[in-house]
C-alpha cells in the first residue's frame, strides 16, 4: 500500500511540474525527457517520475544530432566578420543594437 501511494504521488508530482515547466522547457530537455518516457513505456511525458526527471542526463547519449549531417545549412552572412577579431563581433553588434533602436526613427522597415 506505501509503495502504491509513493508511485501516485510520485507520479502526481511529475505531472505538476511537467505542467508547470511546459512552456518553459527548453527543446534538449523536451527531447530527454521523451526519450524517458518511450524508454520506460510510457504514452506522455506527463507520466514520468520524479526520479526519472531527475536522471534525464542518462539519456543523453541517445539522443541524436542536431542539425544532421545531411541537412545543409545557409551561412547567415557571405562573409564572417567573426574570424579575423573580436572588435569586428563588436562593431557588428553595435550596428545591430543602434538600428534595432532607432528602427522607428530612421523609417526602417520592423525586422528581427
Amino acid at each position: 500500500e506505501a509503495a502504491r501511494l509513493k508511485a501516485a504521488n510520485d507520479r502526481a508530482t511529475a505531472r505538476r511540474i511537467a505542467k508547470e515547466s511546459m512552456e518553459l522547457i527548453e527543446d534538449e530537455r523536451l527531447e530527454l525527457m521523451e526519450l524517458a518516457a518511450s524508454s520506460r513505456g510510457l504514452a506522455s511525458i506527463l507520466a514520468l517520475d520524479s526520479e526519472t526527471l531527475q536522471s534525464l542526463e542518462f539519456f543523453r547519449d541517445m539522443l541524436t544530432e542536431f542539425p544532421l549531417k545531411s541537412v545543409h545549412l545557409k551561412r547567415p552572412f557571405a562573409i564572417e566578420p567573426w574570424i579575423d577579431s573580436e572588435e569586428k563581433i563588436g562593431n557588428l553588434l553595435m550596428v545591430w543594437r543602434f538600428l534595432i533602436t532607432f528602427a522607428d526613427v530612421l523609417g526602417l522597415w520592423p525586422f528581427t
